[in-house]
């Protein structure tokens, strides 16, 4: 997870988080949980992004499940900069994951 909100207006409270996923089966996927959504899994989702204040058209979006909404890349392959501390930061939560995972034998 890369970030979670609770949020409150007026006597409505929900629960909103990003994760960030990635699979050898799926590749990246950039997920978003909003507590209020109730969809049915696999419909479309129409959305935009800008980055740097254009335009982005690089991706799909899907419902994961009721309340998710799953962003893909459209190419299979995307190129972007990575600051230097963030491969050694992957590898450690993924070390840290598979610990925690319990598997039956």
């Amino acid at each position: 997870m890369i970030r979670q909100h609770c949020v409150t207006a007026g006597s409505v409270a929900y629960f909103v988080a990003t994760f960030l996923m990635v699979s050898r089966a799926n590749g990246l996927i950039l997920m978003l949980k909003h507590s209020t959504l109730d969809r049915p899994e696999g419909q479309p989702v129409e959305g935009a992004f800008a980055i740097d204040g254009k335009p982005f058209f690089g991706f799909k979006s899907r419902m994961l499940g009721y309340d998710e909404v799953g962003i893909f890349p459209k190419a299979g392959k995307m190129e972007f900069p990575i600051p230097a501390g963030v491969v050694p930061w992957l590898r450690a939560c993924s070390r840290r994951w598979n610990r925690s995972q319990t598997r039956p034998v």
